[in-house]
């Protein structure tokens, strides 16, 4: 079993919404005796920077280590699908991916094979509401992994 994991989500600022989910969720798994570390994609740096390069380098010591790898994201635009792609591939260990917007349904259905392949890749898919799980059903993603 993972002993360590590592959230990929939002950062504050700003605070509420996915960064705030993310940063009760580090607090839950450390309080539970799991090492957490939060990493946020939006500060990856500027284009050229070594921050791209730091981030694919922790998701692929996370890869080898088997952790557990929980994707953030809102759900409802190609970035987000990307993220969640990149995240999920080659990863061994345990994954979930947490969808988080109201607009994610539209997007699902109107993308739902791409929308189903990656969240296929994923041991488990947290649907934030029920519209998102409904799209992603809809899609034809399992719902027994949802």
């Amino acid at each position: 079993m993972a002993r360590s994991a590592l959230i990929i989500g939002a950062l504050p600022p700003p605070s509420g919404g996915v960064a705030t989910h993310c940063r009760e969720l580090v607090r839950a798994l450390e309080s539970a005796g799991l090492r957490a570390e939060l990493v946020d994609p939006r500060r990856l740096g500027p284009e050229g920077s070594d921050g791209r390069a730091r981030f694919l380098s922790r998701l692929a010591l996370a890869r080898l280590r088997a952790e557990i790898i929980h994707v953030h994201t809102n759900g409802h635009n190609r970035g987000s699908w990307s993220l969640a792609a990149l995240a999920a591939c080659g990863h061994l260990g345990p994954s979930l991916l947490t969808l988080h917007s109201g607009l994610a349904p539209d997007y699902i259905r109107a993308h739902a094979r791409a929308c189903r392949l990656v969240a296929a890749r994923y041991r488990r898919v947290i649907a934030v509401n029920p519209e998102i799980a409904a799209a992603l059903v809809d899609s034809g993603l399992d719902p027994a992994r949802i």
